[in-house]
């Protein structure tokens, strides 16, 4: 209750920062009732003044129709103001708005998807997003909408999994296992997937299983 007198009184002097963290009590009923209206008014006053976060927010809100009135275009135009700070939260989401809407468009336009994609969630990746990083990894080892790479694709696990990404985790697991762009090693094979297990990786509670008792018979 005091941080958000504390916010309230600071946002209405003006102060940017305040003015975000305002409206995030007001999202997650943090010192007062929830309420999603009055968040999306503090963001909007945030975002106005050049806060990524707030604009990338914002997107999501317009996206959902979560406090206000449902509007794709408006929720685009914020992710898109989010996206010219490099703010990862919206490049991912426009990563997967322009994944989606690839199923639906004709073959032109599948191609400025996928490119758009790519673009969109290596950026994302490269501004530390764990998810975007995983899904780039995917995209790598699957070869969807890019040339197969393991390497790349055991870089961008790697990556993820150093965040604490459990799904990360278990693949970084499975390319030390396999010798999947990069040099098998069994022991940190394992280790990534007790990681991953602990995390609740379903995958790598199977793995761990069967390692266990690979190590019973030996011993």
């Amino acid at each position: 209750i005091a941080a958000f007198k504390h916010f309230r009184k600071a946002a209405n002097m003006g102060e940017e920062k305040a003015l975000h963290n305002l409206a995030s009590c007001y999202m997650r009923g943090i010192g007062t009732a929830r309420n999603d209206s009055l968040a999306v008014h503090y963001y909007t006053i945030s975002a106005n003044k050049g806060t990524a976060i707030s604009q990338s927010i914002l997107g999501h809100m317009y996206m959902s129709g979560k406090g206000v009135e449902q509007d794709s275009i408006k929720g685009r135009e914020w992710y898109s103001k989010a996206i010219e700070q490099n703010e990862p939260t919206a490049l991912y989401a426009l990563a997967s708005i322009m994944e989606k809407e690839d199923s639906v468009a004709g073959y032109s336009k599948r191609q400025l998807r996928k490119s758009q994609t790519i673009a969109y969630l290596t950026k994302a990746a490269e501004n530390k997003h764990a998810e975007a990083q995983y899904r780039l990894g995917r995209f790598y080892e699957s070869g969807k909408y890019v040339r197969k790479s393991k390497k790349k694709a055991f870089k961008w696990y790697m990556h993820a999994a150093n965040q604490g990404h459990t799904d990360a985790m278990e693949r970084v697991g499975y390319c030390y296992e396999k010798g999947r762009g990069v040099k098998k090693n069994e022991p940190k094979a394992a280790s990534w997937y007790r990681l991953a297990e602990h995390g609740g990786n379903e995958t790598a509670k199977k793995k761990m299983a069967w390692y266990n008792m690979l190590h019973f018979f030996e011993e």
